[in-house]
């Protein structure tokens, strides 16, 4: 399956959009550390994307499975889960770009039995990786709706990927699933 590239992500985004969403990350996550850290920043992710879905992931040694380390579901943080690579839009993102699938998720992937369950309209993924360019985990976000190539939207999603790799940077000791500094391979 091919992701949709926005193509359009560096267009111009008013500038009280992004200070809105920079001052919920700021809030959200300024006193956070290790897993109330993700926590948090999955759940701002969520409330300024306004999708019903958000989690930050590790692909496993075997890059077969993943496991979340934050995830929200909807309004509220739900217990981590590890589910199958294949056939997953995440499987995309395992291969080091951003993947984005604006609509139309669940007949793209029909195999995902979780994304028709949860009626999942929609997906964006980032890679996390490390110092040597392997793609360790992703942020994702997804949704019951459509979630169109915005460039405000795009750019709130940025910004929280951004956040994770501050917060790495400044702090390795607080983000212990990754090794430190991660890079995202879309910023």
């Amino acid at each position: 399956m091919d992701c949709d590239f926005p193509n359009d992500a560096n267009a111009l985004v008013p500038p009280e959009a992004e200070s809105d969403a920079l001052r919920a990350i700021v809030k959200g996550t300024a006193e956070q550390t290790g897993d109330a850290f993700f926590r948090t920043l999955v759940e701002h992710l969520a409330r300024a994307l306004q999708v019903s879905h958000a989690f930050v992931a590790e692909f496993d040694a075997t890059r077969q499975r993943v496991t979340t380390i934050a995830f929200w579901a909807v309004d509220r943080i739900v217990p981590n889960i590890t589910f199958e690579l294949a056939g997953t839009p995440c499987e995309e993102v395992l291969g080091g770009a951003l993947c984005h699938h604006p609509s139309g998720v669940q007949q793209k992937f029909p195999t995902d039995r979780a994304l028709v369950e949860m009626g999942i309209e929609s997906y964006l993924g980032v890679p996390l990786r490390d110092n040597d360019g392997k793609t360790l985990g992703h942020l994702a976000v997804f949704d019951t709706r459509p979630l169109p190539s915005e460039p405000r939207k795009l750019s709130i999603f940025d910004i929280f990927a951004s956040v994770y790799l501050i917060a790495a940077a400044e702090s390795p000791s607080m983000l212990p699933k990754f090794p430190c500094p991660i890079i995202i391979g879309y910023l």
